[in-house]
C-alpha cells in the first residue's frame, strides 16, 4: 500500500469515526429525552411538503423565546409562554361544505333556542344586529324571507295534529 493510500485510508477511518460518534450522541440524546422521540415521530407524520414551513415556524418561535428570555424579560417584563391551544395549520374551506340537511336544521333550531333561553341568553340582540349589519342587503332580505317562512312553520307546528 502506498503512503498516499494509507493516508487516505486513515482520513476515511477518522471521518467514519466522527460520523459514528455523532450518531451515537444523537441516539443517546433521543433515548434520554422522550420528547425528542415524540418530536421526530410528529415530524415524520407531517406531509413532506409541509415540513419546511413547520420547521421555519419552530425556529422563529425558538428565536423569539430566546430573545424574550435574554432581553425583554428584564427590560419590559414581557414573558413568552407556549400556547397549548396553538395551531400551525390555518383552517381553509376549499369548497362549499355539503352539510347533512337534517343535522343542520336541528343544529340551527337548537342555536335559536339557546339565543333566548339558555347560556347565550342576555344581550344577544346587540351581537345579532352587528352581525346582520355586516351582511349585504340581499343577504339580509334572504334571511328576512327565511324568518317569515320560519314563523309560518312555527304556526303550523302549533296546530294540533289530527289523528
Amino acid at each position: 500500500m502506498t503512503p498516499e493510500a494509507a493516508s487516505t485510508g486513515r482520513e476515511l477511518f477518522h471521518t467514519l469515526e466522527d460520523v459514528l460518534r455523532t450518531a451515537v450522541g444523537l441516539v443517546r440524546e433521543i433515548g434520554s429525552d422522550p420528547l425528542v422521540g415524540r418530536l421526530l415521530a410528529a415530524f415524520r407524520a407531517l406531509p413532506v411538503e409541509d415540513r419546511e414551513v413547520i420547521v421555519g415556524v419552530l425556529e422563529r418561535e425558538a428565536r423569539s423565546r430566546e430573545m424574550a428570555r435574554t432581553t425583554a424579560e428584564s427590560l419590559t417584563g414581557l414573558v413568552l409562554r407556549p400556547n397549548p391551544n396553538a395551531r400551525l395549520y390555518v383552517r381553509v374551506m376549499d369548497q362549499e361544505p355539503v352539510p347533512d340537511r337534517r343535522r343542520a336544521v336541528v343544529a340551527a333550531v337548537r342555536a335559536m333556542r339557546l339565543m333566548h333561553n339558555g347560556p347565550l341568553q342576555g344581550d344577544w340582540e346587540t351581537e345579532a344586529t352587528a352581525a346582520l349589519r355586516e351582511l349585504e342587503p340581499d343577504e339580509r332580505a334572504s334571511i328576512e324571507a327565511f324568518n317569515r317562512r320560519m314563523l309560518a312553520l312555527i304556526a303550523a307546528a302549533s296546530v294540533p295534529r289530527k289523528v
